[in-house]
Formats: structure tokens, sequence, C-alpha cells
């Protein structure tokens, strides 16, 4: 699942490193990648902390 989010955000940035004109706007973009990815990691662990709760319970 993780390694699916990886890659969908590699593609992603990396059609958006060759249509973009300067460095600078490739950089906020690389950025807002990365923030996106860590956003998504942080969902994934929140969902797996709910389901080993849910388990206990």
């Amino acid at each position: 699942m993780i390694i699916v989010i990886i890659m969908i955000i590699l593609a992603h940035s990396a059609i958006l490193f060759i249509t973009a004109p300067s460095m600078f706007r490739l950089f906020v973009v690389l950025i807002f990648a990365s923030f996106r990815f860590l956003l998504n990691l942080l969902n994934l662990f929140d969902v797996l902390d709910l389901r080993k709760f849910q388990g206990k319970m």
C-alpha cells in the first residue's frame, strides 16, 4: 500500500518536473509532493492504530 502511494507521488512529481518552466516552481512542487506524502503516511498510521484499538475492544 505504501509502495503504491510512493509510486503515484513519484510519477506525479515527475510529470510536474517535466512541465515546470523554472527551478523555483520545481522546488515548490517537490516540497508540496513530499508534504502530501508525509500526510498520507500519517493517515495510514492513524488507520492502523484505529484497527488495533478496535481489535482490543
